[in-house]
């Protein structure tokens, strides 16, 4: 019913809700179906229909770097969008054994924690992956939170492991390894220079919030007095 007719994801949407109250009305008894009525009001036909122009209007929304709605998760009425995304950063960091405040701190220079962001040069997702990168690490879908995380968890990983060296990971994150090693460091690039300066803010931000809150009257006592049991 919608193949072919160059309707646009918002467009199926709104047919769909013209379709449900004509379908409202044809249960309640208001109108008699007419001869040259829809197909799709009188079956199952309306979802084999519905569906497949969905996932026409999602490819084409996906080539045109718009991506389309995110799914919603189980958990997330409970924790929230964002408290969702901290909990499977968190995860996912500590699977490749990583630094998770040092995740979180990537994420939010490169997307903000917006799952279907999209660069000006094509790179998506939470941890904007360029396509050419997501392939290689087996994504197959960068606008998923869980695989974009993993992968950009593993990326990030791969690069500490060649620099043995934060700030030069995060420029090669930025800049491309094969500048760091043009240029024997990060690069000359004020965009990468100010990048670096930022997720290393971001990092110590992350760090001091999952820090544990110590009690007003311990504060400024030294940790081995605690310990100890020692009295103020």
């Amino acid at each position: 019913m919608f193949t072919g007719t160059g309707l646009g994801l918002a467009g199926i949407q709104q047919r769909l809700r013209q379709v449900e109250g004509r379908m409202a009305e044809l249960a309640h008894g208001k109108v008699q179906p007419e001869q040259d009525e829809p197909m799709a009001l009188r079956g199952a036909g309306f979802e084999t229909a519905f569906n497949e122009a969905l996932n026409t209007a999602t490819d084409m929304a996906v080539r045109n770097h718009q991506p389309p709605p995110l799914p919603a998760r189980p958990d997330a009425a409970h924790t929230g969008q964002k408290g969702y995304l901290m909990n499977l950063i968190e995860h996912e960091a500590s699977e490749a054994g990583m630094d998770a405040n040092l995740v979180k701190a990537v994420v939010k220079a490169e997307s903000n924690f917006n799952p279907r962001a999209v660069s000006r040069v094509g790179a998506r997702g939470l941890m904007q992956l360029m396509p050419a990168t997501a392939r290689g690490l087996g994504v197959t879908a960068s606008f998923d939170p869980t695989q974009n995380v993993r992968g950009g968890t593993q990326y990030l990983k791969t690069l500490l492991n060649k620099y043995h060296s934060v700030p030069k990971a995060l420029a090669a994150y930025n800049a491309g390894p094969g500048n760091v090693d043009k240029y024997g460091g990060i690069p000359p690039f004020r965009e990468t220079q100010n990048y670096v300066k930022r997720v290393t803010a971001y990092q110590r931000q992350f760090v001091l919030e999952s820090a544990p809150v110590v009690p007003a009257q311990f504060a400024g006592v030294p940790d081995d007095t605690m310990l100890s049991g020692g009295t103020l």
